[in-house]
């Protein structure tokens, strides 16, 4: 073995022990109220605190990590620098999260006083269902308009905001510097079978369950806004995150369905949602997915409905490595600052490296997802080199 190799092999257990002696246990405690395994935390070394940090950052989850820290008795030592830079990340994340909430809010209000109503897909909803909901960082606002997708696009258009359309799942456009995406549909059915089986169903569900009212987590505007049904959010959640972690996988997400699967006890149709999933061929990556929310998070198997059934030892080893993947992603090459040449190369070797994440979710086979990476590439030339 050379020393490169050793090093990189290094390297990789280095960020596994960070993520398993630090990280995961801090969001345990973050996610369910729990002390932290001190006997792991103590441990950990300052580099492992530091790439925990890394990781942490790299996949949405600093503010959680922070809650979990905030429980550590004052004898375990975590660097001065790590605390100060989580309580930085934490606070912003609280700034930028109250500013999105009261956005949205105002949004509603636009839209409302247009006959329109909104609904907020993932997000604000997912936030609900933490101990902390503005410890749960936020991207992009995603709105579905319950069929007013085009008036709502002329509704903005008219008050002189700009509207642009890149996808046919949705627009896309500011409100109070916060990006918004206007759903068409919920999800992408122009390239995959994956939308275009859950698509109808997720309709289908909509219509069935209707929309109910909520408040968004830390606002005392008065607004008229609305969240899907559990069943519906269940699933639409689940396509979600599989679409996700076809391209690359985001601890958030787990948690995500973690909290959101002991939120919403008693709610969830499972046997709606496993019918729904096994139409979809998504069965197996769903199983997977729980069964890290449970084995790594802590999620009780109560919670989990029928799907971690048919999870064997091969599941058991893909959720090993998809946790090595979260880990190593904190220290992947970026393309920032690469030439056009370097760009096509490090997004060829991703392609092929990565393809072994798009067949468990989509069971495409290599040759047929090069012809949807040259159709895609095709419609949307700009992509090519982009950095992402």
């Amino acid at each position: 073995m050379d020393r490169h190799t050793e090093k990189m092999r290094g390297n990789s257990r280095m960020m596994e022990n960070a993520s398993e002696n630090i990280l995961f246990p801090l969001l345990k405690s973050a996610l369910w109220g729990a002390e932290p395994d001190e006997n792991r935390l103590r441990e950990a070394t300052p580099a492992m605190w530091r790439q925990a940090a890394a990781i942490a950052s790299v996949h949405g989850v600093t503010p959680l990590a922070y809650d979990g820290m905030s429980m550590l008795p004052e004898n375990l030592l975590v660097p001065k620098d790590i605390k100060l830079a989580w309580a930085l990340k934490t606070e912003n994340a609280e700034l930028k999260f109250r500013g999105q909430a009261e956005a949205a809010a105002h949004l509603a209000a636009f839209f409302a006083s247009a006959g329109i109503r909104t609904v907020i897909l993932k997000g604000f909803s997912l936030a609900r269902c933490y101990p902390v909901p503005d410890h749960r960082e936020c991207g992009d606002i995603d709105v579905w308009l319950c069929g007013d997708y085009a008036k709502g696009n002329g509704t903005i258009s008219s008050a002189g905001m700009k509207v642009e359309v890149h996808t046919a799942k949705h627009s896309s456009f500011m409100f109070e510097n916060t990006t918004v995406e206007n759903h068409l549909t919920f999800l992408d059915t122009d390239r995959y079978s994956m939308g275009r089986i859950l698509e109808p169903i997720l309709s289908e569900i909509a219509e069935r369950d209707g929309i109910v009212p909520m408040n968004l987590p830390g606002q005392n505007l008065p607004c008229r806004i609305y969240a899907p049904s559990a069943d519906f959010e269940a699933l639409f959640v689940m396509a979600h995150s599989a679409a996700h972690f076809a391209g690359r996988v985001r601890l958030r997400h787990i948690c995500d369905w973690a909290r959101f699967l002991y939120a919403h006890a008693g709610k969830i149709d499972f046997a709606c949602l496993e019918s729904a999933l096994e139409k979809a061929h998504l069965s197996r990556f769903a199983g997977i997915f729980t069964f890290i929310a449970v084995h790594y998070l802590g999620l009780g198997r109560e919670y989990t409905g029928g799907l971690l059934r048919h999870v064997n030892g091969n599941d058991m080893r893909i959720a090993e490595r998809i946790m090595h993947d979260i880990a190593g992603q904190a220290f992947a090459k970026t393309l920032e600052g690469k030439s056009s040449a370097g760009i096509l190369a490090l997004k060829t070797r991703r392609f092929f490296r990565e393809h072994w994440r798009f067949r468990l979710v989509y069971g495409c086979s290599m040759p047929l997802r090069i012809l949807y990476f040259i159709k895609d590439h095709i419609k949307h030339p700009e992509t090519i080199l982009k950095p992402i």
